[in-house]
């Protein structure tokens, strides 16, 4: 696992946060893992306990001497956690609900402007819609300067509204959406995000997304609650969103609620795929483009091992001592670095 939050020591001019690049117009040095760099704002220092820092671009915060590693030069996957408030409780969430917003949003937007040509932000929370008012004209700013920036942002789409057509149609364009859908059933659905209410709400979003000219991609998570829907979840999206980027079909993430609930929760694909194989052969005939999110390769079936990705963030996952001897490693996505043998997937081993 990759940190991105390292402590630092350091002497500012004063405590407001900062953004810097480590490239070569700073003042920066590494020795023996430490790394000392003198910038305006102050001089610092930090120990790097992993991979190298250059071209990185840090969100630096002098009053809890902490340094955030927000946009990685060697990483195509670079999140802003914009809130961590949500109106939801989902019973596998990977981050459950807290009280707390992060709206630096002119550090977002310094640390965006220097980033990368054509990178991929991703905005996650929480609910980032929550923050709607400042999360789209924050969105649209950036644009104006750097319209070749795509964003991926997560949400529950419960918070559109026909207000936001305008501003939503000049930013879509740069965006996938990516919003949960867990049954074609109403009941099903609120059940798991544990709000009532909850599935209509995202339909009614979505149609808002649709008539924007929006990207969606729709996001289904595998469990014990839904598994036997999935064939009828893919005759869902195939009749009423056939025009969405990807269908992801992902396996659950064993942190936050998820592994509290994780024993009346988790299915072991390795052992039964067949619900999956279903909804993959109907979102095959009505062509729907599909993908599995979090299932290394070995637990998927020869015939569907082409809709794999990578999906797993590279801070975050592992591969285990038996995947030495994989040769499909380089295309497989791995293991959450949280991910327990013990409780996980019976039927896994070198391709």
């Amino acid at each position: 696992m990759i940190n991105l939050r390292l402590k630092i020591i350091g002497t500012f001019k004063d405590l407001s946060p900062f953004v810097v690049k480590l490239d070569k117009d700073e003042n920066f040095t590494i020795q023996d893992r430490n790394v000392s760099v003198k910038n305006e704002n102050g001089n610092f220092t930090f120990m790097l306990s992993d991979d190298d820092v250059h071209g990185d671009i840090c969100l630096v915060f002098p009053e809890t001497k902490t340094l955030l590693r927000q946009i990685r030069s060697s990483s195509t996957s670079n999140t802003i956690l914009l809130t961590e408030q949500c109106d939801q409780a989902c019973v596998m969430c990977s981050q459950p609900p807290k009280n707390k917003i992060y709206d630096h949003y002119h550090l977002y937007k310094e640390a965006l402007l220097l980033a990368p040509p054509d990178c991929i932000i991703g905005i996650s929370g929480g609910e980032p819609t929550l923050e709607k008012k400042n999360l789209f004209p924050f969105i649209f700013n950036i644009l104006e300067e750097r319209p070749d920036i795509k964003f991926h942002i997560l949400t529950n789409a419960q918070h559109f509204e026909d207000d936001d057509l305008a501003l939503l149609s000049k930013i879509n364009p740069s965006i996938l959406w990516g919003v949960p859908i867990y049954s074609h059933d109403s009941g099903t659905h609120d059940e798991i995000v544990g709000k009532e209410g909850a599935y209509t709400g995202l339909l009614d979003g979505i149609n808002i997304l649709f008539k924007s000219g929006a990207l969606v991609e729709i996001r289904t998570i595998v469990m014990e609650q839904n598994i036997n829907d999935f064939p009828k979840i893919a005759d869902f999206i195939s009749r009423h969103m056939p025009h969405c980027e990807t269908w992801a079909i992902m396996q659950l993430e064993n942190i936050g609620y998820a592994k509290m609930n994780w024993s009346h929760i988790f299915v072991d694909t390795s052992k039964n795929f067949a619900p999956i194989e279903n909804a993959l052969s109907i979102a095959r005939i009505k062509n729907i483009n599909t993908r599995l999110y979090n299932f290394p390769m070995c637990t998927i079936p020869k015939e569907w091992q082409d809709r794999s990705c990578k999906s797993i963030s590279d801070w975050k996952n592992k591969y285990l001592d038996l995947c030495d001897e994989c040769t499909m490693k380089s295309k497989c996505g791995g293991f959450f670095d949280w991910y327990n043998e013990e409780n996980g997937f019976k039927k896994i081993g070198a391709l």
